[in-house]
């Protein structure tokens, strides 16, 4: 075991003073160490300044060779800091006593989950095999897009349309289980917000101008009557019509009960009104009834998930879909095989094919690359929400997507395709960064070349992308 502890530059003859027979290595900043040689190393952040600290933290977390070795400070600085650490010690040796539990059980993983290329499900079933004692459950963040994040992933994998994806795929693959509900939250089916504000309409013209009408009771003989109708005595007091008695207290005499609600567009009295969710990002008008409902659990490893670690391989072990469509390019190439062989037997048969190819508009460069790939990430998970259960996604490339409809036909397939159009629309990334994509269609059984299989098909369909490119310029 290694203890490796960042210190500010002005503080370091300090520590060294402090701790002269301890065998810690004390760093200024991250260049001082070599990634490749941190497998046994617990890391301490002895910064006060809570911007130095997140700076290290976020570097140490997002690279595989170091995300997942035991991790403190000397103080606590809150939420969400303290969330992407292990937690935080009196003494930098203290550091050590408290790491070498997570540094045993990470000894016993294959060496792949610790590779700089290491695979985003090894990384997090392995972060849940280092601390059985700390449940993968989301907190509670009422800015984020969901909230609730799970932080710590969002550090290691770096988006939270990523992290959502990959847990999705875990479970299916059952190398994950869910362990609890946490909650249930509703968005705009457009743009995923949760800003929505909830206004009841009337059923019949869809005005939003009502109001609740009242009724006055009389608790001597239970009559109710509308206000208008009841009697005024002489001494501008109510009086009930059956009984005659006066209306002077409150609560002692009479009583306003709630009535109808009633239209002020249309005077049409109504019960019950029709709820309407109007989102304050994109300005959609939903019924509460269609919004976008998200499920967050809790999760916990199960013994495949641990098998997958001590061996460094996960796949999907039945070959099915997971929950949001995705399949793998080997699968889908299959399945398309499949339905241009029915097609031959059966020539009412039909199917669309759309090809989407991504590009990031925007500045690239070494700082905005993630970004950009995060973004598409986000875009494409955002579409596996919008599409129906019956149609397939696929990602052959980083920017290049296949999506199968079956049974869907020209010009049916413009439905899906609007859908993704509204999805680009407002999709937007951090400084205004936004993607643009081209499409191209195949409809069967119209568009079949005699004796085209499955790749035969999709390279000609990508042909399409590069004649445009060259059109382009």
């Amino acid at each position: 075991m290694k203890l490796v502890c960042f210190v500010p530059p002005e503080d370091l003859p300090g520590f060294i003073e402090e701790y002269p027979d301890e065998a810690v290595q004390f760093c200024t900043d991250i260049d001082e160490i070599s990634f490749e040689e941190q497998r046994n190393s617990v890391f301490v952040l002895a910064h006060s300044d809570s911007k130095a600290v997140v700076r290290l933290v976020h570097i140490l977390r997002q690279d595989a060779r170091t995300s997942l070795q035991p991790l403190y400070t000397l103080e606590s600085f809150g939420k969400p800091l303290d969330l992407l650490t292990d937690g935080f010690v009196a003494a930098v040796t203290d550091a050590g006593t408290e790491g070498e539990p997570v540094l045993r059980r990470l000894a016993d993983l294959n060496d792949s989950v610790f590779h700089v290329d290491a695979n985003d499900y090894l990384r997090i079933l392995a972060l849940l095999y280092s601390r059985p004692d700390r449940q993968l459950a989301p907190h509670r963040v009422w800015l984020d897009e969901y909230a609730y994040a799970y932080t710590l992933l969002e550090a290691m994998l770096g988006s939270a349309h990523l992290v959502a994806a990959r847990l999705a795929t875990l479970c299916e693959w059952n190398y994950l289980q869910r362990r609890g509900l946490v909650d249930r939250t509703s968005h705009c089916p457009v743009c995923s917000s949760l800003q929505l504000n909830l206004i009841d309409h009337c059923p019949q013209c869809k005005g939003a101008d009502i109001e609740e009408s009242f009724f006055i009771q009389c608790l001597a003989c239970g009559y109710t009557a509308e206000e208008a109708t009841s009697q005024a005595a002489s001494d501008d007091n109510l009086r009930c019509n059956r009984c005659h008695a006066m209306f002077q207290q409150i609560k002692t005499d009479y009583d306003w009960v709630h009535g109808a609600l009633v239209c002020r567009s249309c005077s049409n009295s109504f019960t019950q009104p029709a709820a309407q969710a109007h989102c304050l990002r994109c300005g959609n008008q939903t019924p509460v009834g269609r919004l976008l409902v998200r499920q967050i659990y809790s999760y916990e490893l199960t013994t495949a998930g641990i098998a997958a670690l001590k061996t460094g391989v996960v796949h999907d072990p039945t070959g099915r879909l997971n929950e949001t469509n995705l399949v793998t390019p080997h699968f889908f190439a299959n399945m398309v095989n499949w339905l241009l062989d029915f097609c031959g037997r059966n020539s009412c048969e039909t199917f669309t094919l759309i090809g989407i190819k991504l590009e990031f508009v925007g500045q690239v460069d070494a700082d905005s690359s993630r970004a950009g790939m995060e973004l598409m990430d986000t875009f494409i998970y955002r579409i596996s929400e919008r599409i129906r259960n019956v149609d397939m996604l696929s990602r052959f490339r980083q920017d290049l997507l296949w999506l199968l409809l079956p049974k869907t036909g020209n010009p049916n397939h413009q439905v899906v395709l609007d859908r993704i159009n509204g999805v680009q629309k407002v999709h937007r990334g951090f400084g205004d960064e936004e993607l643009a994509f081209q499409t191209v269609i195949f409809h069967a059984p119209e568009d079949i070349v005699p004796g085209e299989t499955s790749p035969l098909l999709l390279s000609r369909l990508e042909a399409h992308f590069i004649k445009q490119a060259e059109a382009d310029e």
